[in-house]
């Protein structure tokens, strides 16, 4: 199965989304120091798409035994569309699917545009 890049032509030309291939995304996530997965550390993805970022630190940081809720809340995403929102917040439940999740969810993955909007004005 071929991996989707992206959702349709219209939406490359307006705003040029293009999704990072899971393949490339772990590559990049490999050269991160050690130190990246300790439980203290929080992640920012400002143009989060579907969520192939978040999906594979949501991974290692459980797979460094940081508990579900505590890996989670330290995971921020935004992007502009809402779909690629709902599409997020899904994949990372599909990962995470216990109590509480829900609500770090909908407080840690929104949509908003990451160029204009202050990171502190979108989580506030």
């Amino acid at each position: 199965m071929t991996e989707k890049l992206t959702k349709s032509k219209a939406r490359v030309k307006e705003l040029g989304e293009v999704f990072t291939p899971a393949a490339l995304v772990s590559a990049m996530l490999d050269k991160m120091p050690a130190d990246s997965w300790l439980p203290d550390k929080t992640w920012l993805e400002p143009s989060c798409g579907t969520g192939n970022f978040l999906v594979q630190i949501l991974q290692r940081k459980l797979a460094a035994g940081h508990s579900p809720l505590e890996a989670l809340s330290t995971i921020y995403g935004i992007d502009i569309m809402e779909d690629n929102v709902v599409e997020t917040r899904r994949r990372l439940k599909e990962i995470v699917a216990v109590d509480g999740a829900d609500a770090i969810l909908l407080k840690n993955i929104r949509q908003a545009d990451a160029l204009t909007t202050p990171a502190q004005v979108i989580f506030a």
